[in-house]
């Protein structure tokens, strides 16, 4: 209400622009360590590697300020992008070739098991057998962080 329609609109424009200037210069910069996965059509970009363990590229991110989200099967990240991010194409995709060169230093390529925190967590939530716990933990997470 605060910024009213126009505003809105405004940011809805900026966020897409940016989610779109990620995914292009992903896809210029960084192929063939990186390529974006399908066709993304809003504000969330995600992206996967055939030569580095993309769960080590998290880590990496992840200690340079970046929290970026994993996903499993297949393995990838992705950045939904908010006002903020906005601001901060820039800074992301240099931090993201950082990430990128630290991971080819340490040897983390595809075939190779990740050690890191990500990998951890996604390791244990890709081993459970029956993967409807996730969804009942999920829920009761979010129950708890939203009840007053």
């Amino acid at each position: 209400m605060k910024i009213g329609e126009a505003g809105y609109i405004s940011s809805c424009r900026d966020i897409v622009g940016a989610a779109k200037a990620i995914e292009a210069r992903i896809k210029e910069r960084f192929t063939p360590d990186l390529y974006v996965m399908g066709e993304p059509l809003v504000s969330v970009v995600a992206f996967s590697s055939k030569t580095l363990n993309i769960y080590e590229i998290a880590d990496e991110m992840n200690s340079l300020g970046w929290h970026l989200n994993p996903l499993q099967n297949p393995p990838a990240i992705h950045i939904a992008c908010t006002k903020p991010t906005v601001e901060a194409v820039d800074r992301l995709l240099n931090d993201l070739e950082t990430a990128i060169q630290s991971v080819k230093l340490k040897g983390g390529d595809a075939t190779k098991k990740a050690q890191g925190d990500t990998a951890a967590l996604y390791g244990i939530a890709g081993s459970l057998p029956n993967k409807s716990v996730i969804k009942s933990m999920a829920a009761g997470f979010i129950d708890t962080l939203y009840k007053v």
